[in-house]
C-alpha cells in the first residue's frame, strides 16, 4: 500500500509540474522535463504493479473494479504519455491525469481521494439508502465462469483503450472551451484543439467499435446470443451513438469548435455512466439488478 501512495502522491506531482508550466513565468521549461521523469518512472512502476497482480491473481488484472479501475488509470497515462511526446501539449496533462489520479484513489482507498469518497456516500445514502461508491475489494479473486474465456483478454482491453482516448478528447475539449472564452483571437490554437479531439474521438470510436463487436462475439460463445439489452450493453450502444453523431455534427455549418467540445464533454460523461455508473450507481438510484455484467461492480461496504 506505502508503494501505490508513492505511485499516486507521484502522479499528483507530476500534475502541479504540469500546472506551474501552463504559466511559464513561475517555472523555468527545464522543469518539463522533471515532470515527464516522474511520469515515466510511475508509469512504469504500475505497469510492474498490474503484472505483478496478473501473476498472483492467475488472471488479467481487470476482472474486479479494483483491477479495473487501476488498469483503466494506467491506460490513461499510457496514452496521455504517448500523445505528449507527439502533440507536445502539456496542457492537456492538467485535465487527463487528474482523472487518473483519482480513479487509482478511489480504487486504493487513498486520501484525500478517500475523504471525498466518505462524504459523498454519507449524503448519498442519506437520499439513496445506499452508497454509490462502494470501497473496492482489493482481494483477488478466481474468474467468475462468464470471464473465463479467451475473449476476456481482448474485449476488456479494447474498451480501456477506447476510454482512455475518449478521456483525453475530454481533456482536448476543456481546453478547447478554456481557450475560446480567452484566446479567441488564436485560431492556431483553437484549430490545434479541435483537431486534437478529432483526432482522439476518431481513435476512441474505432476502439469503441471494435469493443462492441468483440463483446457480441463472447456473448454469443458464453450466454448464446450476440445482444441481450443488458444496461451495460445498452449504455455502450449510447456511447457509440453519441460519438457517431459528433462524426455527422462537425460536418454541418456551425457545429464545429465549441459545440463540438462540448459534444465531446457529453460523450465522457457517457462513458462514465457506461463504465461505473451501470454497475453501481443507477442500480442504486432507480432499484434494479445490475444485470449481465454485475461481475464489475464492487463489493458493497461492510
Amino acid at each position: 500500500m506505502a508503494s501505490y501512495t508513492l505511485l499516486s502522491i507521484s502522479y499528483l506531482l507530476s500534475t502541479v509540474l504540469l500546472l506551474f508550466l501552463a504559466f511559464k513565468k513561475y517555472i523555468p521549461d527545464k522543469f518539463k522535463y522533471l515532470s515527464y521523469a516522474i511520469l515515466l518512472a510511475a508509469l512504469g512502476f504500475q505497469f510492474t504493479g498490474l503484472i505483478m497482480r496478473w501473476i498472483e491473481a492467475s488472471h488479467a488484472p481487470f476482472a474486479n473494479m479494483y483491477e479495473s479501475l487501476v488498469t483503466f488509470s494506467f491506460v490513461i497515462i499510457l496514452e496521455y504519455f504517448l500523445v505528449e511526446n507527439l502533440e507536445k501539449s502539456e496542457a492537456l496533462g492538467i485535465w487527463v491525469l487528474p482523472v487518473s489520479w483519482l480513479m487509482l484513489g478511489f480504487a486504493l482507498y487513498l486520501p484525500p481521494v478517500s475523504y471525498l469518497i466518505k462524504v459523498g456516500n454519507i449524503l448519498l445514502i442519506w437520499v439513496f439508502q445506499s452508497p454509490i461508491f462502494p470501497i473496492p475489494d482489493r482481494v483477488p479473486e478466481p474468474l467468475s465462469p462468464a470471464l473465463q474465456s479467451f475473449w476476456f483478454q481482448i474485449h476488456v482491453p479494447v474498451f480501456f483503450l477506447s476510454y482512455g482516448a475518449f478521456t483525453l478528447a475530454f481533456g482536448a475539449a476543456g481546453l478547447r472551451l478554456i481557450h475560446y472564452r480567452k484566446t479567441a483571437n488564436r485560431l492556431d490554437i483553437l484549430n490545434r484543439l479541435d483537431q486534437q479531439i478529432y483526432l482522439f474521438i476518431s481513435i476512441g470510436f474505432i476502439f469503441l467499435t471494435a469493443g462492441i463487436i468483440t463483446g457480441a462475439i463472447w456473448a454469443r460463445e458464453a450466454w448464446s446470443r450476440y445482444w441481450s439489452w443488458d444496461p451495460k450493453e445498452v449504455w455502450s450502444l449510447i456511447v457509440w451513438l453519441i460519438y457517431a453523431s459528433y462524426f455527422h455534427l462537425r460536418l454541418k455549418p456551425g457545429w464545429k469548435g465549441e459545440k463540438t467540445a462540448w459534444f465531446a464533454i457529453l460523450g465522457f460523461v457517457a462513458v462514465f455512466i457506461c463504465y461505473y455508473g451501470v454497475n453501481v450507481a443507477i442500480p442504486v438510484i432507480f432499484k434494479y439488478s445490475q444485470g449481465l455484467h454485475s461481475y464489475g461492480a464492487p463489493d458493497p461496504i461492510p
